[in-house]
């Protein structure tokens, strides 16, 4: 009859099945990276690096959102637009006054603000009296007209005169003089808005250049001052 064989033999015939085993998964493993010419590429060090587009080369002021608006093409109700004027400061009496304007409209698509008199109304006081109403004039101190968006605001410029609007709002009518007015306008049925500003004093005017007298300069030109024989 056998015996069993001593614990340690068996722990042996282990040892060297197993290692038997790791050498078959070693030799394997090299054929494998023969075959396949080694570790694998990295993708990121062959990738090309792209070049940045004009867009992206661009560099976008900061605060300004880019945005495509659509522009309308019939005219704004006047009671869907809001305009917030704002007089930019150091503007002196005796010139055109610039006068910016935001203007937006409630109105759910988009159309355009005609520049005419009859849409747009101005009033500037000097906080007594009227001294300009744009009612009395043919031409709008509005040149152009302005495409709104609804939600978005455009800001545009338009110029006063700087002059009284009289009967007729004509060149012929006096610049007001320095001190502080209120400007109040808006379109008929619509938002209205206002701003209080101050013009400084007019510039001196340039005097005329002076024309010399020939007679003075020139004693040829006096008969009476030509020697006589």
């Amino acid at each position: 009859m056998s015996r069993p064989l001593p614990p340690e033999i068996y722990r042996r015939r282990r040892i060297v099945l197993v290692s038997g085993v790791l050498g078959v998964v070693l030799v394997v493993w090299f054929l494998v990276r023969a075959l396949t010419g080694g570790d694998a590429p990295d993708d990121t060090s062959t990738k090309p690096t792209p070049t940045p587009t004009s867009t992206e080369a661009t560099e976008v002021p900061e605060g300004t959102v880019p945005a495509s608006l659509k522009a309308g093409d019939r005219a704004c109700d006047p009671q869907t637009v809001r305009i917030s004027p704002s007089v930019p400061a150091d503007q002196t009496a005796g010139a055109d006054v610039a006068v910016v304007l935001t203007v937006s409209t409630t109105a759910s698509t988009a159309c355009v603000l005609e520049a005419s008199a009859s849409q747009l109304v101005v009033v500037i006081d000097d906080g007594d009296n009227p001294v300009y109403d744009s009612t009395s004039c043919n031409a709008s101190i509005l040149e152009t007209p302005v495409s709104l968006s609804p939600e978005w605001a455009t800001v545009t410029t338009a110029t006063w005169s700087g002059r009284a609007s009289g009967a007729s709002c004509s060149d012929a009518e006096a610049f007001v003089g320095a001190g502080e007015y209120t400007i109040k306008l808006g379109t008929l049925g619509g938002e209205p808005g206002e701003v209080t500003f101050s013009l400084g004093e007019a510039p001196p005017p340039t005097p005329d250049p002076v024309v010399p007298d020939p007679a003075a300069t020139d004693p040829a030109a006096d008969p009476e001052a030509v020697p006589v024989g």
